[in-house]
């Protein structure tokens, strides 16, 4: 299953060392209920949302601006130097509809402006914290492909989680666009979110309840991030990391 993109991969879970501590155990179901605010305005003012121009404005010396359009979306990435999606912007060129998400060490925040029937647009908030563990190897047992001649290390929990509910809340969202709001959700790169998508089964899927579903392999209601290592058949030689979720 693992092909020659493996190689291409780099180690992106240092970032996640400013996430906040929490407790995963024990946790009720009410946590996963994010917070909702809503507020009109009479016209779309552009396509960037108030999210992404104050993540903007927030890492303006350190981040780049990536763009493109893709099956009718236009997409725009800010990145950090190691290419990790800080934030991420997704408009419907048809609708002027936007969906915004960035993630604090606490949250992940997203921001929606829906058309309303009237042709008004709504703006829609919503935040999911983000759950970690303090615990160190919760990882499966070692595989290895000889087919491949790649050995594997267990998988190692990133100490990063977040609740199911936000990729349900995704309608009908292109591969492109899901690739880079995973990669917003979880502060690593797009290649790194796409191979996780393909891993996982969730890529190409457009039904915010089948990729929740595709990702949420535990079935507990949250998305945990986990990597292990790439090396040769003799554990001489270093290829990156592989992520997935559990």
């Amino acid at each position: 299953m693992i092909k020659s993109k493996i190689i291409t991969l780099s180690v992106t879970i240092s970032m996640l060392a400013s996430v906040m501590v929490f407790s995963v155990l024990g946790v009720s179901e009410s946590v996963f209920a994010s917070e909702y605010q809503e507020k009109t305005t009479t016209e779309a003012k552009s396509y960037q949302t108030d999210l992404f121009n104050d993540a903007v404005i927030t890492y303006k010396n350190t981040a780049k601006i990536n763009q493109f359009d893709e099956n009718n979306e236009h997409i725009i990435q800010l990145l950090d130097r190691n290419n990790n999606v800080l934030a991420a912007e997704v408009t419907n060129l048809q609708t002027l509809e936007t969906m915004a998400v960035t993630r604090t060490g606490s949250e992940v925040i997203v921001e929606k402006k829906e058309k309303n029937n009237d042709g008004e647009y709504r703006q829609i908030t919503e935040k999911y914290p983000l759950i970690a563990e303090n615990s160190e190897k919760n990882g499966l047992d070692d595989l290895s492909n000889n087919l491949l001649r790649l050995k594997y290390t267990s998988w190692n929990y990133t100490n990063l989680a977040v609740g199911k509910n936000i990729f349900e809340s995704l309608v009908n969202i292109g591969i492109a666009a899901l690739i880079t709001f995973t990669a917003g959700v979880f502060g690593i790169t797009t290649i790194v979110a796409e191979l996780l998508l393909e891993y996982m089964g969730a890529y190409g899927l457009s039904s915010g309840a089948a990729i929740a579903s595709a990702l949420d392999t535990s079935g507990n209601g949250w998305i945990g991030l986990y990597v292990r290592e790439v090396w040769n058949d003799s554990w001489t030689v270093y290829h990156g990391t592989q992520h997935r979720t559990m």
